[in-house]
């Protein structure tokens, strides 16, 4: 399996990383939000209230797609500043 460590890839890597990673995110971030309210309000209106934890659950799959979208803007920062400080 190929890793692709963010310290090992170019600024310019990166920064298409985040910005495809960013879209990935807000688009899939809509459409579970939708399927979420959309589990819980059939939770409510069926009074079938074991539908909420999976709608919660839903949610809870984008976690690590923000946290590596976290990662790459933190270097992207980092890199930004070690390029201002070396000038």
């Amino acid at each position: 399996m190929i890793t692709n460590k963010l310290s090992d890839l170019s600024l310019e890597e990166i920064q298409s990383k985040k910005k495809k990673l960013q879209g990935v995110v807000i688009g899939l971030g809509i459409v579970l939000l939708v399927a979420c309210a959309t589990l819980i309000y059939l939770a409510f209106q069926n009074k079938n209230y074991s539908l909420i934890p999976i709608a919660i659950a839903c949610l809870l799959t984008m976690v690590p797609s923000i946290i590596v979208l976290g990662q790459c803007i933190k270097e992207i920062k980092s890199r930004s500043f070690d390029s201002k400080k070396s000038t």
